[in-house]
């Protein structure tokens, strides 16, 4: 099914439809599983690990791939749960597999499971169990013909995306230049403080709407044809690179790439071959770079925000020298710049938050999550308002950099476990999925596609999802403000356009129509665009 809708701007036609078989989703679980105990047993066969955790790398794979065998659609009800699940996997299984085929496992205990292992095992059935729950509940009736759908004009989407983007793109690159400054807690109070609270609310304001301007301008890219759309968000993922290897934020130079990589794939129901392409080409490129320019010229030589944004062909040549001395074996194991899987991983606070809390360290019973209570009261109404950097909490309690100002991220899944133990696996994470199971099951991308269910999807993906290794407050709480804003927008731009239903057919990008047995007869379909 693709559905045709007509709009007073144009005719946009949706690929909204890739249907998976049976026989291929059992072949993709089947497939998936099969490669990785190969390669396990590669690995091992190889460079003999004396600590492979080869029960514990399957479960998880199994556990990460069993919704495939639900996924009659890409960009379904499944596409976020499916998402999540790739997420949680890098955060907490591919670091073993790559690990056993180095020849070493990171995981000290001998058992089948670790404690910290079944933690994790734990939790990411919480979330499928919830999520299978919420999709049979919430699952939303079918459209029919005539159906009368909200979205926005071609001409609010442009202007609209662009204006948040300009404006909050300004606004981070100076708060993460200039007022974060050296990112220790001093410069930080200082800097706050001459702002005052009515500029630091607006500083905020614009870091909460600058990713909606990057989600807007990639869905006007990927649903709408216009000559313009291509140079424009090319631009608008280079800004993005720049700024975050001036500020020396990783994920803030990802950003537009992922978020355009899951609009194309939610929108046309495949994945963007292309895009996915770049993002794998930065990682194996590019991550690296970064790495050697944070340890090197922000760590060594003491290179600040400011001056890389002022110099930033001269600092990246230093970074680039840097990482070159760092893979010619400068500096020894200490200099040692971590891969991407590395950095990924969040499996190791985990195991030492499961291994300490409740014997050295007490549970922190909620205290961490205190700030959700106050997510909508800024702090211009309550100055008092009281801030929680859990990061350098956690840091400062498990005693694992040498400066208290360093943030080192419990992994949402730790988070929980820290504040409740088991109990709050047991019981969070079930209720995290449920509430994901809502909005996949209410967002999907078809019959009716709309910029606000797009919106609401990605942002919710960025906080619960691709943001995992931030505090669990921080993330919730720009969720929900990000609703409320989505909200309005909702009110104030949506509006009615008629979807002409055509159960039985398709329409081509030219909006002939072609029978549904073109694109429903191959029995494996091709994914990648």
């Amino acid at each position: 099914m693709m559905d045709s809708v007509t709009t007073a701007d144009s005719k946009i036609s949706v690929s909204s439809e890739v249907q998976l078989s049976p026989a291929l989703r059992m072949a993709l679980f089947v497939g998936i599983n099969v490669t990785v105990l190969m390669t396990l047993v590669v690995g091992v066969g190889m460079s003999s690990p004396t600590n492979p955790r080869l029960i514990y790398v399957m479960m998880i794979t199994a556990l990460c791939t069993a919704p495939i065998l639900r996924l009659e659609r890409i960009n379904g009800p499944y596409f976020l749960l499916m998402t999540y699940l790739g997420f949680f996997y890098i955060f907490f299984g591919f670091g073993d597999v790559m690990s056993t085929l180095g020849g070493a496992t990171p995981e000290t205990s001998q058992g089948i499971l670790s404690a910290a292992e079944a933690v994790i095992l734990a939790s990411g059935a919480g979330i499928v169990l919830g999520y299978y729950a919420a999709v049979r509940w919430a699952r939303p009736k079918a459209a029919t013909a005539g159906t009368v759908n909200k979205d926005w004009a071609f001409p609010a989407i442009v202007l609209v995306g662009l204006l948040f983007w300009l404006v909050g793109t300004a606004g981070m690159a100076y708060w993460q230049i200039h007022v974060i400054g050296d990112r220790t807690n001093v410069t930080l109070l200082k800097n706050l403080n001459a702002l005052g609270q009515g500029l630091t609310t607006m500083f905020m304001l614009g870091q909460l709407i600058q990713p909606l301007g990057i989600i807007i301008l990639a869905y006007a890219y990927t649903t709408y044809r216009r000559s313009f759309l291509l140079p424009m968000i090319i631009a608008v993922v280079f800004v993005q690179v720049v700024l975050g290897f001036a500020a020396d934020y990783k994920s803030e130079a990802m950003s537009a790439g992922i978020l355009l990589v899951i609009t194309k794939t939610y929108v046309d129901g495949k994945v963007p071959k292309s895009w996915l392409v770049f993002v794998a080409l930065f990682v194996v490129l590019v991550f690296p770079v970064f790495q050697a320019y944070r340890l090197q010229v922000r760590g060594e030589q003491g290179v600040s925000s400011a001056a890389a944004a002022q110099d930033l062909l001269g600092t990246l040549g230093k970074a680039i020298n840097a990482q070159a001395k760092v893979k010619s074996g400068f500096g020894g194991a200490e200099y040692r710049v971590k891969s991407a899987w590395e950095r990924a991983s969040l499996k190791s606070s985990v195991e030492l938050i499961v291994e300490k809390t409740g014997r050295d360290s007490p549970y922190q019973m909620g205290a961490t999550l205190t700030p959700i209570l106050t997510g909508f009261i800024p702090k211009i109404v309550w100055s008092t308002k009281e801030s929680l950097a859990v990061g350098q909490i956690f840091n400062k309690t498990f005693h694992l950099a040498v400066t208290d100002d360093v943030y080192i991220s419990p992994s949402h899944v730790g988070e929980i476990y820290w504040n409740f133990g088991w109990a709050g696996t047991l019981l969070l994470m079930p209720a995290t999925g449920f509430l994901l199971g809502i909005i996949g099951a209410r967002c999907i991308a078809y019959p009716r596609l709309s910029l606000t269910r797009l919106m609401v999807m990605i942002v919710t993906i960025v906080a619960f999802v691709v943001r995992a290794e931030g505090s669990i407050a921080t993330e919730y709480v720009v969720w929900m403000r990000s609703m409320a804003v989505i909200g309005l927008l909702h009110l104030v731009f949506a509006r009615r356009v008629h979807i002409r239903g055509v159960d039985s057919s398709t329409v081509n990008p030219k909006g002939a129509r072609l029978p549904s047995s073109v694109v429903t007869t191959a029995r494996y379909p091709n994914l990648l665009r």
